[in-house]
């Protein structure tokens, strides 16, 4: 009987595969803990630089500051990863960023409040997440079977949407209006959990790396100890390959677009569409039903419809709802559109990181995500300014720029998405991808 789907889309699980396995379970909730610790942050420390200070300036710093961590040291950090066991670099980002945030809560007790201690617990907090973050992305493959990893991806994105966009906030704001030190204490009990979890993980190092037919060579290893010399070669790898380089690209066009939108967001829905300001959270809270929607189907939908098609169609159809809200503005269609942004958001990176975690060889797996996400972070900062220059112009331009931005993706690169989507589906058939590292036995 001939095979009912279409071609180009993804095999069938194997027979007996459940899910992505119990080990994923323990890994799912440490860093679930850890991005509730992050919505918690993020919120917490805002809070207290306006209450210590009203200087519009001081408190855009913390932004400032948020993103300074992945331009200085992303990439050193993901040459870092790929020499040492994930894990003991996700215990200690924990640890540390736990710590930290142990001591700011002290200091608050103390009454001692500085927008300079925020910055450098900013800082450091911030560090640790460029560690744990590609640690995290690193370590999955080895402990998820790879025709499960976007599920597992999928999985893994919910939680964050739940914690950290639709927890972390209004729990920090409602703890901070009855003392400051209450949210950032959480916070610190947070990373520390998270840090005890992933330490539970029994792991054997995989030998060897995915089937050669699953891209190029990783670089071999450098012949200086320089932590600065093995991210060029990782650098170079990633631009060496025709899937590497497009994934890595069209991150950053991705993340222009969003930029661009997230600049002039806030004035757009208050202004332009006119909902209340006391309701501005509610009706961006759709953005997080859509991304919890597309966490949900991604796995569902990439199987039946290849990952080609669904990432193609997915730009396209959000570049077509934001030009449609650019054109005839209004509120319906104006939280259609925030739904549909956090739903093909979600779709896209799930989708993608899936493709590079089953394509990249495991010795540069760590450079190969620290580099996308770099190039991404850049590209962020740029088209929030360029969002900001064409909002003076009018508030709807910049949705046109974004859903342009969007559009041209899948036209620059639809054919690094199928090639990407080739090499992932032999990679998956392949020995190496029959199941995950086995635990360790149990010490006595």
């Amino acid at each position: 009987m001939a095979d009912p789907r279409p071609s180009g889309s993804d095999p069938p699980p194997a027979p007996g595969r459940r899910g992505p396995g119990r080990l994923f379970a323990r890994f799912w909730a440490a860093h679930t803990s850890s991005n509730l610790a992050d919505g918690i942050m993020l919120t917490a420390l805002p809070l207290l630089a306006v209450a210590i200070t009203t200087d519009p300036l001081a408190v855009a710093g913390l932004t400032a500051v948020w993103y300074l961590p992945w331009l200085l040291f992303g990439l050193h950090v993901g040459a870092l990863v790929d020499r040492i066991d994930q894990r003991v670099a996700m215990v200690a980002a924990n640890a540390v960023r736990g710590g930290c945030l142990a001591a700011l809560t002290l200091l608050t007790l103390l009454g001692v409040r500085s927008v300079w201690l925020l910055y450098a617990a900013m800082f450091v907090a911030m560090t640790c997440e460029v560690v744990y973050d590609t640690a995290g992305r690193t370590l999955l493959p080895r402990i998820v079977p790879r025709p499960e990893l976007r599920r597992a991806n999928g999985r893994l994105e919910g939680g964050r949407i739940v914690t950290e966009d639709v927890l972390g906030g209004p729990v920090a704001s409602l703890l901070f209006a009855v003392a400051a030190a209450i949210p950032l204490a959480l916070n610190a009990g947070a990373y520390i959990v998270g840090a005890a979890l992933v330490l539970a993980l029994p792991l054997r190092p995989r030998r060897g790396g995915p089937p050669s037919h699953s891209g190029p060579p990783r670089p071999p290893p450098s012949r200086a100890s320089s932590l600065t010399r093995e991210a060029l070669d990782g650098l170079r790898y990633i631009w060496s390959d025709r899937v590497q380089r497009g994934m890595a690209l069209c991150a950053a066009a991705g993340s222009l677009a969003a930029g661009a939108l997230n600049a002039i967001l806030v004035l757009f829905v208050t202004q332009t569409l006119g909902v209340p300001i006391a309701l501005y959270g509610a009706y961006m809270a759709v953005s997080a039903v859509g991304a919890l929607i597309g966490a949900a189907v991604c796995d569902r939908l990439t199987r039946r419809y290849g990952a080609a098609r669904v990432l193609v169609a997915t730009h396209l159809g959000l570049a077509s709802v934001l030009a449609a809200l650019a054109l005839a503005p209004g509120v319906r269609l104006g939280a259609l559109a925030v739904g549909a942004l956090g739903l093909a958001m979600t779709i896209i990176n799930v989708v993608i990181i899936s493709l590079l975690q089953t394509v990249t060889p495991e010795g540069v797996m760590g450079r190969a995500m620290a580099s996308r996400r770099l190039l991404a972070k850049a590209a962020g900062p740029v088209g929030a300014l360029a969002g900001g220059a064409l909002g003076r112009i009018g508030l709807e331009i910049p949705f046109l720029f974004a859903a342009v931005a969007l559009a041209a993706i899948p036209l620059a690169f639809h054919r690094t998405f199928r090639l990407a989507a080739a090499r992932a589906a032999a990679a998956e058939s392949a020995p190496a991808a029959r199941g995950p590292d086995p635990p360790d036995a149990p010490s006595a």
